[in-house]
């Protein structure tokens, strides 16, 4: 916290052959008890915790957003297409005139809102792909940085690190 002689963390790492706990065991053996000795996975989790605990308003928000925009959506593409089958009663009577069945003239109109639903979908991974570098940095603007990285998947290592923080 910048008091000058104390220390809000310490990090210490072990020697060839002893392990996580035994360090932390070591460690918190010679500190008072008023200060709080973890090993490297356990300050992990820790952290984890607290930051999930920290962003969990920004989980449920994105959630309703998520859901708003659902609900909104989809009453725009069934009022859409309501008006355009309504509009075009007269194109599908001349077709039935001609010789078209109900099928033909129904699967027309399936096809054409499933073109429809393929060509606004890729439009909105484009469009969210494109906004993605705005919205990062509006997440650094409120001092929130994102990973920078991609995500991916990798083994989790032992460490035979230790940290503890003052209570």
């Amino acid at each position: 916290m910048g008091e000058p002689g104390r220390y809000d963390q310490i990090d210490v790492a072990a020697a060839a052959g002893v392990t996580p706990a035994q360090l932390r065991d070591r460690v918190r053996a010679v500190l008072p008890s008023t200060v709080e000795v973890r090993t490297g996975n356990e300050q992990a989790s820790k952290d984890t915790s607290d930051l999930e605990s920290n962003l969990s308003f920004l989980r449920t928000f994105l959630l309703v957003f998520a859901y708003v925009s659902l609900v909104v959506g989809a009453f725009i593409i069934f009022n859409t297409f309501s008006i355009t089958v309504a509009q075009r009663t007269r194109e599908f009577g001349l077709l039935r005139t001609l010789g078209g069945s109900r099928g033909q003239i129904m699967r027309s109109v399936v096809y054409e809102g499933l073109m429809l639903g393929v060509v606004g979908a890729v439009l909105g991974l484009l469009g969210g792909i494109a906004l993605a570098p705005g919205l990062n940095a509006l997440f650094k603007a409120f001092g929130a940085d994102l990973p920078a990285t991609a995500p991916s998947l990798r083994r989790a290592r032992s460490s035979s690190r230790c940290s503890w923080a003052s209570a």
